[in-house]
């Protein structure tokens, strides 16, 4: 007889990189670099938007700190479990906590998209539409967008994990990744998984590609707008900033969308771990330059707190 993973048995094997001594000892302080490198970028973003007078002001540095906040929470889901199956032989997890970190990784990844999308139409209304922006963007109207990312960030996952947790999984309980992610999970199910496929593409198609089109066609009219302004100081730094911006979309969509918007069934078995550690780990430790520690507001708030700080 078979054995049949469900709420209430042991759980799941996460396979992680490899068992070879000296390669997990790489990975666990390459790791837990990045991990730092993370915490401390985006910490520092969410004090300074927060709290410093001058960014206070700027709807855009509210949306940053939301950002960076679920950018530390995101990456919390997964890097934690694994530094600590670093140094054990048995990288086991339970059903439960196979499903509750499934369930904020993808509300925290969904969040993301959303938010970059509002992030992109903040940058087009004060681009394109400057004599509107303080109207526009005014204090309660960021509020509710942020709470429209978070809320809807949170319903997709909710679609996402009830379609693919209320399956069984059968014989090998081995996750095929170094933590627990929707298309490894749907390989291991028994049965038919037809319409738990059809959920997760749909809904990822969906919400994913939505907020993908926002984001892209809000830079692309503000790259268009830029154009046109002639060779100005100004000009340079708009094009710069959109580009910079842009860079981060296409590496978090680019993974994001050769993960889970290709059926189960046409993936192979033994996909390489190197994209879920990209977007899990290397993104998030590029985001906080590309998009804050680089700009000069931020480099001036930060001045500024230091010389409390220290007089």
């Amino acid at each position: 007889m078979k054995n049949r993973t469900t709420a209430t048995s042991p759980g799941f094997i996460l396979l992680g990189f490899s068992t070879h001594p000296a390669a997990q000892l790489g990975l666990f302080f390459l790791s837990l670099l990045l991990f730092l490198l993370i915490l401390l970028g985006n910490l520092t973003i969410v004090l300074l938007a927060w709290t410093d007078s001058v960014l206070l002001s700027a709807p855009m540095y509210f949306f940053l700190g939301h950002f960076s906040l679920l950018e530390m929470g995101f990456t919390s889901v997964t890097v934690p479990k694994l530094l600590a199956d670093s140094f054990s032989s048995c990288h086991f997890i339970s059903f439960a906590g196979c499903a509750t970190q499934t369930f904020f990784f993808i509300a925290l990844g969904s969040t993301e998209c959303a938010l970059l999308a509002v992030m992109a139409y903040d940058r087009y209304v004060a681009v394109c539409r400057p004599l509107r922006y303080l109207q526009e963007m005014r204090p309660e109207m960021c509020a509710q967008l942020v709470a429209g990312a978070w809320l809807s960030g949170f319903f997709n996952s909710t679609a996402h994990t009830a379609a693919v947790f209320q399956l069984s999984f059968c014989g090998s309980r081995v996750v095929s990744q170094f933590f627990c992610d929707l298309p490894p999970l749907l390989r291991l199910a028994c049965g038919d998984r037809m319409a738990s496929e059809a959920v997760v593409l749909m809904f990822g198609s969906l919400y994913g590609l939505t907020a993908f089109l926002v984001t892209l066609a809000s830079y692309a009219r503000v790259l268009f707008t830029v154009l046109g302004m002639g060779s100005t100081p100004g000009q340079y730094r708009a094009f710069s900033t959109c580009s910079s911006h842009l860079a981060v979309v296409g590496l978090f969509y680019g993974s994001a969308f050769s993960t889970y918007l290709q059926p189960v069934s046409a993936r192979p078995a033994s996909q390489a771990l190197l994209l879920p550690f990209f977007y899990a780990l290397v993104t998030p430790t590029l985001n906080p330059f590309i998009y804050s520690l680089r700009n000069r507001e931020v480099k001036q708030a930060l001045i500024r707190a230091l010389g409390r700080k220290l007089f």
